[in-house]
């Protein structure tokens, strides 16, 4: 295809169990103009033989074969071979309803920089939950408020479900940072809309996104890189000019610290002493100068005995008491 409209980006990874649902959902949409890239990251299951399966189908559909070097490498290879004027990823573990990309382009004739749809949660526990935004645009004017009140209800910790403009990431030369393993999306979407000029939301929820169980919240990661993937994006937050946006940086900062203080007791972790004492300290010190932040906490069950374990302002007592949790969790499993 010489420049079809979107190209379609999936990376993908031992998912041979999941992979035929998500191409078939692609390849079925009622909008056709589009190429479907393939990035089989060094797969050792079927994934890398299903993808050429699909192939020899449908000329659509383009297969890279790769050493594997993680989800942002295998993008960055989707984008350097995209022919489309507009973007799309999609995770090989999810799918799309078949009015996907036809909802994005209804009535709208591809003016905007860049599309937002809602999206369909499916929790590994059997819950299944919503996104529902209501449907609106930005064509001129400031778009700082839009991408504030975006970020505020999570819309920008992923590349899914949206569509950019690749002449914007060809002419700021936009890439996913393949030095980290986690947030990369954020800081991509966050990158990407230093350079818009017009945004559209889009009501209906066509993507179905999957929670596993090693997702970040149910596995190891090494707290030290969160803080410091946390305050690159924090960095990029700051050609938002919106009222509010200083108060949300202070949340999402407080968010990561206590991100980082779970981090080192999930899934049995094992860190010197000192530097749990140390991440502990440096989140309390954070955590009573802004007393008045509570939105971190983001509804969970168990934030009232978190709010306790801080009053002691011990950081033994609280490195105890998170060790006996952390061990009862992973029993309780």
């Amino acid at each position: 295809m010489e420049h079809p409209k979107i190209s379609v980006i999936v990376p993908v990874y031992n998912v041979e169990q999941y992979l035929p649902r998500c191409i078939d959902s692609i390849l079925s949409q009622t909008f056709t103009d589009f190429e479907l890239l393939l990035i089989d990251d060094g797969s050792l299951d079927d994934s890398g033989k299903i993808c050429d399966k699909y192939a020899k189908k449908d000329n659509r559909v383009t297969v890279f074969h790769t050493k594997n070097k993680g989800a942002s490498a295998a993008r960055n290879i989707g984008l350097n071979n995209a022919k489309g004027y507009f973007i799309s990823f999609i995770d090989s573990d999810d799918w799309i309803e078949k009015n996907c990309y036809q909802d994005f382009f209804s009535d709208k004739d591809f003016i905007y920089d860049i599309y937002f749809q809602n999206y369909v949660c499916h929790n590994y526990n059997g819950t299944v939950t919503k996104k529902k935004l209501k449907s609106f645009s930005v064509r001129e004017g400031n778009v700082d408020d839009v991408i504030f009140y975006l970020l505020q209800e999570k819309m920008f910790g992923w590349t899914w479900l949206k569509l950019f403009r690749s002449s914007i990431i060809r002419k700021e030369n936009i890439r996913f940072d393949e030095n980290i393993s986690f947030r990369e999306d954020h800081l991509f979407t966050l990158q990407y809309c230093r350079y818009i000029k017009s945004i559209y939301v889009h009501p209906n929820a066509n993507y179905h996104y999957y929670i596993y169980k090693n997702s970040l919240s149910h596995r190891s990661y090494d707290p030290i890189e969160f803080i410091k993937i946390s305050n690159l994006i924090l960095k990029e937050c700051s050609y938002i000019k919106a009222e509010g946006i200083s108060e949300y940086k202070e949340s999402f900062y407080l968010s990561t610290l206590f991100m980082a203080v779970k981090g080192l007791y999930l899934n049995g972790n094992t860190y010197e002493i000192q530097k749990r004492l140390n991440i502990i300290k440096f989140f309390l010190s954070y955590y009573f100068a802004h007393k008045n932040i509570r939105s971190f906490y983001n509804r969970s069950k168990d934030r009232y005995l978190y709010m306790l374990l801080w009053q002691t302002r011990s950081p033994r007592i609280i490195d105890f008491i998170l060790q006996i949790m952390g061990y009862l969790t992973r029993v309780l499993k």
